[in-house]
């Protein structure tokens, strides 16, 4: 059985190779901010938004898992916001790149410069949200926009209805997408194994010690450098 699990899950690089609808693209982005969020939560990022890093488990839109997650523990408050703002941006960007069916290495500038042109792919009732994430570097979840956005329908929906007896009915699909804790946590657990992740920390920690490993080489080869030239200084003397 654990086979045919293993079996059934897909990156989304094989499901975009697949045809899906625009309902089924917008609905996955959703469940998939869904997770960043409660990632985020969690103390970790996910920096690089590759499509063969992030899984479908079982095929569901419900269980996105991002393969490769990168610890914030240990960084500044002021540090962790920053990573987790551009990891909304990323994420942006990388929804937009794939619902235009664009280069996922394209410069992410180049989308900033030409989001008009971007929009023709977008759902219309979406791109409020990705305008202000591109264009005006906004730290909002997509899930919390599209959260308010219902909200927002709905009260206008009472409105004009002004007192008759019908109801607006709850958005149960939305409201699961924004309780998909419970999922989220059989994905990634309760308590995150830091030691399951790599510490965004590393690569600088790595070019400090090269820096000083090279410095260290630099100062030893002007050391003996000076007293091989005071050494032939010194016979060129003697030798008169």
């Amino acid at each position: 059985m654990a086979k045919k699990n293993e079996m059934d899950n897909v990156t989304l690089e094989e499901w975009f190779k697949e045809p899906h609808s625009e309902d089924d693209k917008r609905k996955l982005f959703l469940y998939m901010d869904s997770a960043m969020k409660y990632v985020h939560e969690m103390g970790l990022c996910v920096n690089v938004f590759d499509p063969k890093k992030i899984e479908l488990l079982n095929s569901s839109l419900e269980y996105v898992k991002f393969d490769e997650l990168y610890d914030l523990d240990g960084l500044d408050y002021s540090i962790q916001q920053k990573i987790i703002n551009k990891d909304i941006f990323k994420s942006a960007i990388f929804q937009i790149l794939l619902y235009s069916k664009f280069d996922l290495k394209t410069n992410t500038s180049f989308v900033k410069e030409h989001f008009d042109e971007f929009t023709s792919f977008l759902s219309e009732k979406d791109i409020p949200y990705y305008r202000g994430v591109v264009e005006r570097n906004a730290s909002v979840y997509f899930i919390e926009y599209e959260a308010e956005r219902v909200k927002r329908e709905a009260n206008d929906i009472e409105k004009e209805l002004n007192g008759n007896d019908s109801e607006v009915k709850d958005n149960k699909e939305l409201e699961q997408m924004l309780s998909n804790n419970k999922v989220n946590r059989l994905i990634y657990g309760d308590n995150l194994s830091k030691a399951a992740f790599i510490n965004i920390l590393l690569y600088p920690t790595i070019l400090i010690i090269l820096v000083l490993v090279i410095s260290y080489l630099v100062f030893l080869l002007r050391y003996f450098g000076l007293w091989l030239l005071t050494f032939f200084c010194v016979y060129d003397i003697l030798s008169l």
